[in-house]
């Protein structure tokens, strides 16, 4: 038996006729318009086959193409897929030279079709040809920019002329160099896909052509109904695409800003909209917010009207967490994957709201909403180093307390590893800890996402620093040794870099990790959290962790009231969650036993304190000698101070 596809396909075969164009329809609840499209397109000499993807139309559309139009080849989809991918569903199946994308609402005739095949001959570098929609009597003013710049033009009439946009309303497609561009963004569910296409055309060195000559009658907003729940679902779809055709042709910063905008514009709005008790608009403005939302969320909106029945989409319960008698259901657990969470605190250490939560399972603390993955690349590519350390450029400081963490660390792990041993730190900042390592004779490099910490490392230290991301870097590399100083507790999905980082170890290779420890005594528990810090371990929970990724802990440095958890785990590659089942009592009742007098009456407290204001005295006097001295030796390549200690230890 044939497959579906196939079926089509040949379908497709033994529809072509002898002109050059295949017409393809998207249709959605489109039947009071549909018919008189598809009659109009029959009469025209040039079209060999017209094709109708139907996205699981609730009115008679797809039963009224069949009975009145058996020689259209009718797609029916079972769901909503969007406009761009059911247009890739019809387009797949032509096999002219060229194929017409068509709103349904669009009227096309034989000289329109004739006009735009003409012009595609006049400009084979042409990808697209767009016609005149002829919308009313006036002059034909078109929009002939980007989305990044979306300049109107006023054409004269009979005019040819290259542009940068394209209406995705009527399309003439060059099937040769629309396959070579890779058809619509699928993920694009509604608006905007004509402006990605037409960017993707101009990228791949293709031209761009809007005829005047071609008309073609087109009504706007009849292809699908009117519904306000139908026009939230097209409101909350235009905000979304809207920000990712940002990120895409821009990058995230601009996406971000972007973003930002709009939710402060759309939330002034909404609050005009309550005042004047104009339920309509609230709907329609809580929609766009949803999409904003979404966006930030790293998620696609909902493709279902029904998603926009009540006054505000954006805080309808079915499109937020639940919560139920101090329980929590949220996305689940990163290190067990449980979904059984408990709020623990609600304010960060600033006092600014968050939302912390415990894993009723394996004890996991985690800030109860994960940020998006586009957040996270946001907020340490750009504001990070300035929200968190209070500086964009790292002071001499912050520098010389670097160079000895990487004194420290250096000392811990490389004992047990060979003379030129690989050795790559993630997240690697001011790259004091790689400098570290190269001095003691190891092929030492660090990545970082970037910012002016980097800029020091490369420019200042010399040091053998990339701007990249972890999920950058090419598996099997065969380091000797990872380091992963204070960046776990930053990730969206720590087990997943875990993972990918057991990729890059080689068999019996070393993998050192430090992070905040949260077992550690503390003063007030309303110290303990931090926005920039989305999971928080204690020592059970980062020893489940690595073990669950193939990972065997070889030595814990320091101790329970430490602070910061040190464990240098080795690559064994046997992936077992050895789960903890009293870690989540025990770690309950370590987060409830703050008492600031006994924790800074503990003779550790105080000698820990001393030794701290030792070190800041230290800092003060010597901190600008010591890193001018340091920057020097390190341009002239020679040992620095105390790092000729270390020439001894690999």
């Amino acid at each position: 038996m044939p497959s579906d596809n196939e079926h089509l396909n040949r379908q497709a075969d033994s529809l072509v006729n002898t002109g050059s164009v295949t017409v393809v329809f998207v249709t959605f609840n489109s039947s009071e318009v549909i018919k008189a499209a598809i009659q109009a397109a029959t009469e025209c000499a040039d079209v060999a086959s017209i094709i109708v993807v139907d996205n699981a139309s609730q009115d008679s559309t797809a039963q009224l193409i069949g009975s009145e139009f058996p020689e259209v080849q009718l797609v029916r989809n079972t769901a909503n897929v969007g406009f761009g991918q059911a247009n890739n569903i019809g387009l797949k199946l032509v096999r002219t030279e060229f194929a017409l994308a068509l709103n349904p609402d669009a009227l096309v005739s034989n000289e329109a079709i004739a006009s735009l095949v003409k012009t595609a001959n006049a400009y084979p570098n042409a990808a697209i040809v767009g016609p005149k929609l002829v919308e009313d009597d006036g002059p034909v003013i078109v929009r002939t920019g980007s989305v990044e710049s979306p300049a109107k033009t006023r054409i004269p009439s009979d005019t040819e002329v290259e542009v940068e946009f394209l209406s995705g309303a009527a399309m003439l497609l060059r099937m040769s160099h629309f396959s070579s561009i890779g058809f619509f963004d699928p993920r694009i569910f509604l608006f905007y896909e004509d402006d990605d296409i037409c960017m993707s055309a101009r990228n791949a060195g293709f031209s761009l052509i809007f005829s005047s000559k071609a008309k073609i009658a087109h009504s706007v907003g009849k292809s699908s109904g009117s519904s306000v729940p139908l026009k939230g679902l097209k409101q909350c779809h235009f905000t979304w695409s809207r920000i990712y055709i940002e990120q895409k042709q821009k990058g995230v910063p601009a996406a971000m800003k972007l973003a930002a905008e709009t939710k402060s514009s759309l939330n002034r709005k909404m609050l005009a909209a309550k005042i004047l008790r104009n339920k309509t608009k609230q709907q329609l403005i809580g929609s766009r917010i949803l999409g904003v939302r979404t966006f930030l969320e790293g998620r696609t909106p909902p493709t279902s009207a029904d998603y926009f029945t009540s006054q505000n989409p954006d805080t309808d319960p079915r499109n937020r967490t639940p919560e139920r008698n101090g329980q929590m259901e949220l996305t689940a657990c990163d290190l067990c994957e449980s979904t059984s969470f408990e709020l623990i605190a609600d304010k960060d250490r600033h006092g600014q709201h968050l939302d912390t939560a415990i894993c009723r399972n394996c004890g996991l603390v985690r800030h109860a909403q994960v940020p998006s993955e586009l957040e996270l690349q946001q907020f340490y590519s750009t504001t990070y180093r300035s929200d968190y350390n209070g500086e964009s450029t790292p002071g001499p400081r912050r520098i010389m307390r670097a160079w000895n963490n990487g004194l420290r660390i250096c000392s811990q792990v490389a004992p047990l590893l060979e003379n030129n041993s690989r050795v790559l730190e993630v997240g690697a900042g001011i790259g004091c800890t790689v400098k570290v390592f190269e001095k003691a004779g190891f092929a030492a490099e660090g990545i970082d996402p970037g910012g002016e910490f980097l800029k020091f490392s490369r420019d200042k230290l010399n040091a053998n620093v990339e701007i990249k991301n972890l999920y950058d870097l090419p598996k099997n590399q065969n380091y000797d040794a990872v380091l992963l100083v204070h960046v776990i507790e930053h990730l969206r999905s720590p087990k997943e870099a875990f993972n990918y980082i057991a990729g890059l170890i080689k068999p019996g290779g070393m993998f050192y990790v430090e992070c905040p420890n949260l077992q550690a005594p503390f003063a007030r528990r309303s110290k303990l959290f931090h926005t920039a810090h989305i999971h928080n371990y204690v020592p059970s929970t980062l020893q489940m962790l690595g073990e669950s990724c193939g990972f065997r802990l070889r030595k814990r440095f320091g101790d329970d009231q430490d602070p910061n958890l040190q464990m240098l785990f080795q690559h064994l590659g046997d992936k077992q969650l050895n789960l903890d089942k009293d870690n989540y009592q025990r770690t309950v009742s370590d987060l409830n036993r703050s008492n600031p007098l006994p924790y800074h009456t503990r003779w550790r407290y105080v000698t820990d304190r001393l030794s701290k204001l030792r070190g800041y005295a230290d800092e003060h006097r010597q901190a600008k000698k010591f890193v001018a001295n340091l920057i020097r030796e390190c341009s002239e390549g020679a040992a620095v101070g105390e790092s000729k200690k270390l020439s001894h230890v690999a």
